[in-house]
């Protein structure tokens, strides 16, 4: 994230709040479309407890990789870091409500849920908003560190493989013990949440490197908070498993489209500022 921001420009950010269409575009995206599509495939979940997972799953905010991933497939950055806290923001006032109307409805249950909504914001400070940040600036102030962006991204991208590949090695017995039909519709979802990016930006006009960092916010979630939720508050380890397979299952997907979205390189907004 740090090296990111090495390339990013304040006139980025400038740019979002003068021309709204990306942001309008993404948050119909996210905050719309999205759960729409995630509430009807979470109908044809086999059991309550997964009907309420993928309901969880459909509602998640923006991940905090989402930045990486947009980054990685050439896409505008300064959209994705702000979709990811505007996103996020809206989650923290809706995530209690989400969660006991899901367990009233689906489970017939009446919970009190208490989600940590400000450990969110205090991982996205500190994952996202801070490294971005610090990029900017120590470019601003030494314009030659902008030369080690490359390398760093290269880098800290070998290291967050070799991390999911531990991540994946652990959790195997989880997933070779989840029911065909949740993997199935974790990854429908997932593939419908892509396409939802994609439309945004061609209904929205637009460009390449934008319409790439939605493909990249619909893609990447913020599970955590969710699996929280489901083992923690309501003692319902169950709920989670579509949350967990759904980690393995957006980034096998950023795998496959990294090469697609990577050779239509169009040019950055925010790498075209000086």
């Amino acid at each position: 994230m740090f090296a990111t921001g090495l390339k990013l420009r304040p006139a980025a950010f400038f740019d979002l709040a003068v021309n709204r269409r990306p942001l309008a575009a993404g948050l119909i995206g996210l905050l719309l479309l999205s759960p729409l599509a995630g509430l009807a495939i979470a109908a044809l979940a086999p059991t309550p407890a997964a009907i309420v997972g993928l309901i969880f799953l459909a509602t998640c905010p923006v991940g905090i990789l989402a930045t990486v991933a947009t980054d990685l497939f050439r896409g505008n950055t300064a959209l994705s870091v702000a979709l990811t806290v505007i996103v996020s923001l809206v989650y923290v006032a809706t995530a209690p409500f989400i969660a006991h109307t899901a367990v009233e409805v689906v489970l017939a249950e009446t919970r009190d849920i208490q989600a940590p909504v400000d450990d969110l914001f205090v991982k996205i400070a500190a994952v996202t908003v801070l490294p971005v940040t610090g990029g900017m600036v120590a470019a601003r102030l030494f314009p030659s560190f902008r030369r080690w962006s490359g390398p760093i991204k290269a880098a800290s991208s070998v290291v967050l493989v070799m991390v999911f590949g531990y991540v994946a090695a652990r959790q195997h017995a989880l997933l070779a013990d989840s029911a065909a039909i949740i993997v199935i519709l974790v990854a429908l979802m997932n593939l419908i949440n892509v396409g939802i990016g994609a439309l945004c930006g061609w209904a929205g006009g637009l460009g390449g490197a934008e319409t790439r960092a939605l493909i990249g916010c619909h893609l990447i979630r913020q599970e955590g908070t969710a699996i929280f939720i489901a083992v923690s508050v309501l003692n319902a380890p169950d709920i989670a498993t579509p949350l967990i397979v759904n980690t393995f299952a957006g980034m096998a997907l950023g795998a496959v489209l990294y090469l697609p979205l990577r050779a239509r390189r169009g040019p950055l907004a925010s790498e075209a500022r000086s």
